[in-house]
């Protein structure tokens, strides 16, 4: 099994959103913020290569903003998605799986596109989409909480083209790469287990955004059940740091892999790896 980081550039969002009740005295110590309060994250995808397929998990922020939200969110492309896979020879075409962590904005984004005509379309064609039921369901009946981290044109067109794969709970989608239920960002939240022949992987979407974001008390504002999220966070942390697992922070801004240790106090402490391609 081969990981890749694949960039669809950066963007900024609120450091008091991100980093909910820890003050600001504190959090930008490790995010610093810029005039507008917004700390930088990186908008990665990771591709994953196994037994001749290509699967990515999570699809960024997309290129369908307007000039003004890119500017409310400072995002900074290219590359877009599919500019990072063509400078790899990766055609949209060859993707076979897309594997959402869940369907908000920026994770979703780069999943559709708008066709010469201006029409929305699955930017990768091929590929099934893997979503959870809980999550396909809170994104089509979104409430005033969650409703502007839902943008219909990132999802609809993936229904109406046929190339969902709506999944409920625990499921094995392939060997080696399993999708685990964790609800706490978002309802229908997933976190995705990588496990190679050598090594597993553990892709925490948002649970963990940031390696900034490991000590269990700093979850996000945004999160719908902060309780929850900081127990899945803590939950598969702790067991990567026991079995030695490559944990993956994709808003990372920095480099999404790292892997854990404990500190002198007995605190989990993340280290990035060096390499954006690893093999497991």
């Amino acid at each position: 099994m081969k990981l890749s980081v694949i960039s669809d550039g950066h963007f900024r969002l609120d450091g008091g959103a991100m980093f909910g009740v820890v003050p600001k005295v504190i959090w930008e110590r490790k995010a610093p913020a810029d005039e507008q309060n917004r700390i930088r994250l990186a908008a990665a995808s990771i591709l994953v290569e196994i037994k001749g397929k290509k699967i990515l998990i999570d699809t960024g922020m997309g290129d369908k903003w307007s000039k003004k939200e890119r500017t409310i969110f400072a995002i900074e492309q290219p590359p877009t998605l599919v500019e990072s896979l063509a400078r790899r020879g990766i055609t949209p075409d060859e993707i076979d799986y897309v594997i959402l962590t869940h369907l908000h904005f920026d994770h979703s984004g780069g999943g559709t596109r708008r066709d010469d005509d201006g029409m929305l379309v699955p930017s990768f064609p091929n590929a099934r989409y893997v979503v959870q039921k809980r999550e396909w369901y809170a994104a089509t009946h979104p409430h005033d909480r969650n409703r502007a981290s839902y943008r219909e044109e990132n999802f609809r067109p993936l229904e109406a083209a046929g190339l969902l794969d709506i999944i409920d709970g625990d499921v094995e989608v392939m060997k080696g790469i399993r999708c685990r239920l964790s609800g706490g960002h978002s309802v229908g939240h997933q976190i995705i287990l990588l496990e190679g022949r050598e090594g597993v992987a553990c892709h925490l979407g948002d649970e963990c955004p940031t390696r900034a974001h490991l000590p269990g008390p700093w979850v996000m504002g945004y999160d719908l059940d902060p309780l929850r999220a900081m127990q899945q966070k803590t939950r598969y942390s702790e067991e990567g740091q026991e079995l030695g697992w490559v944990m993956i922070a994709a808003h990372d801004p920095e480099q999404p892999f790292f892997r854990l240790s404990r500190n002198e106090k007995g605190r989990l402490v993340g280290k990035a790896l060096e390499e954006k391609t690893l093999e497991l």
